[in-house]
């Protein structure tokens, strides 16, 4: 296929435009990949060279990177920035009382945010028999003051 032919042809999410310039080949190899233009799907236009479409390299520009960072990073949007007050909450707890928590709260924020539903407004994390751990059965939201 010839490169002009690849017009309109999609690399992954990054459909090709234009051609912006052409390979440069001296005994049989290339000193400079054909540079194409593209847009991507969420619409940010930008140039590529074409080895890197071809090879599967590069097929956005960068909107998917940034997606699954966000996907990995960001499973419940507690996080932040900023951080939400039960977030912070069971991050104090953590490093405050750490060995008194349960091994199911401690693996995962949203086993304790399931458990003990969001914070309410000026309420703090409260353990009902101060003898025992952090867990779903000790622990209830108690108002301040």
């Amino acid at each position: 296929m010839r490169l002009i032919d690849r017009i309109g042809t999609f690399f992954g999410r990054l459909k090709i435009t234009a051609i912006i310039s052409g390979a440069v080949v001296k005994n049989g190899r290339f000193l400079q990949q054909p540079i194409l233009a593209a847009t991507c799907e969420c619409g940010t236009e930008g140039e590529y060279r074409y080895d890197s479409l071809m090879r599967g390299g590069t097929t956005s520009c960068g909107c998917y990177n940034m997606e699954c960072i966000k996907e990995r990073f960001y499973k419940h949007g507690h996080a932040g920035p900023p951080p939400t007050p039960i977030y912070k909450t069971w991050k104090n707890m953590l490093q405050h009382h750490g060995d008194n928590v349960c091994a199911y709260w401690k693996k995962d924020f949203v086993n304790f945010l399931n458990d003990i539903g969001d914070k309410p407004e000026n309420t703090h994390l409260n353990r009902i028999n101060r003898k025992l751990g952090y867990n779903k059965l000790n622990c209830e939201w108690r108002q301040n003051g």
